[in-house]
């Protein structure tokens, strides 16, 4: 009798508490790479341009609008000024790491790079 109260008990108390924790009852996408989440979604690149600035306000800016135009029928879907982080030498003319960052379809990115443009592997 006391044996199957304390089955009764246990089962009880499993059934309750056995996966009662939210991560237990749903599913993370959070490392699923973008590909698999939405197939259909177009795959897209950063390249860029150092904007042409230098230290101690030499060198003359090229806009971002301006610099566009060098990526001709390539569709641009978004546009940032970037720095690209790297450590650089503290003298005036010298780069300032200042680029034009551009996001395109990955299809367009050998075309890109023909036209003089990098591709953004630094901070995205």
């Amino acid at each position: 009798m006391i044996q199957s109260l304390l089955l009764i008990l246990c089962l009880s108390i499993a059934s309750t508490t056995g996966c009662s924790s939210k991560p237990c009852r749903e599913v993370s996408m959070k490392d699923v790479p973008e590909e698999i989440k939405n197939p259909t979604a177009k795959k897209v690149s950063h390249v860029y341009k150092y904007d042409g600035t230098k230290q101690c306000g030499e060198g003359k800016e090229i806009s971002l609008e301006a610099m566009s135009k060098q990526l001709e029928n390539i569709k641009i879907l978004s546009m940032s000024k970037k720095n690209d982080g790297m450590m650089r030498i503290q003298v005036c003319g010298a780069p300032t790491g200042q680029a034009n960052v551009y996001e395109i379809e990955t299809d367009n990115l050998v075309k890109a790079k023909k036209l003089g443009f990098q591709e953004w592997k630094f901070n995205q």
